[in-house]
């Protein structure tokens, strides 16, 4: 039975056949909400990583994921094939003036996201995200429920876990370095920038999002 509850838009549709890559819950969702209304598919990138330019150009792809490492391998083993990307924002979202939205992202439901604030290609959003005072996600962040960011520019490759807060002021914005964690329930107050594993501002190790895929 389909959940009647779920509302889903697209964006960046060139109105080709939809293509999921990867296995993901996120993936399998989407495909079947899709596939009420529009030709879907499905694919591991192992299946369709050495198909023609001609099967690439007939599709627009989307790739949701929590691991930073996997959306990282898929897009640069398909960059090649220049592809189409498409992006999924649930309907049930508070969207401002002025919100940018890249490609191949993903919002889902009950998010706010205030005027001017800036949406990475390749995001994963969950729900119950505040972004506010021109806040910019950068490409492949995952940013994880009850999240608020103030005053932040988040580095490419964020993995930000559950309840996190960063919180800048107008005089001293935030700006953090790619790839790292950020674990449950971290808040952080001022610039990151050394790659790794944080709780809040304080590093806990070197590993980053590319090594280490944190829950």
């Amino acid at each position: 039975m389909n959940n009647v509850n779920m509302k889903f838009k697209l964006i960046h549709d060139s109105n080709k056949i939809l293509c999921f890559v990867g296995s993901s819950y996120i993936n399998k969702t989407l495909k079947d909400y899709f596939d009420q209304y529009r030709d879907c598919e499905i694919y591991r990138i192992e299946e369709i990583e050495n198909n023609s330019q001609d099967w690439f150009d007939a599709r627009q792809f989307l790739t949701a994921s929590g691991s930073i490492s996997l959306k990282k391998r898929i897009v640069d083993s398909l960059k090649k094939y220049n592809p189409d990307y498409f992006s999924v924002v649930a309907e049930r979202n508070h969207i401002g003036f002025n919100v940018s939205i890249g490609k191949g992202t993903y919002i889902s439901d009950f998010n706010v996201l205030l005027d001017n604030t800036v949406i990475g290609n390749h995001v994963v959003m969950t729900h119950y995200i505040t972004a506010s005072h021109d806040t910019e996600i950068k490409d492949f962040c995952h940013i994880g429920p009850g999240t608020y960011l103030l005053f932040t520019t988040l580095g490419i490759g964020s993995y930000v876990a559950t309840k996190s807060s960063f919180v800048g002021k107008i005089i001293s914005s935030i700006d953090t370095i790619g790839y790292c964690n950020y674990l449950i329930g971290s808040t952080v107050t001022k610039n990151i920038t050394s790659v790794g594993t944080y709780y809040g501002n304080r590093r806990v190790n070197s590993n980053s999002s590319i090594d280490e895929k944190i829950e």
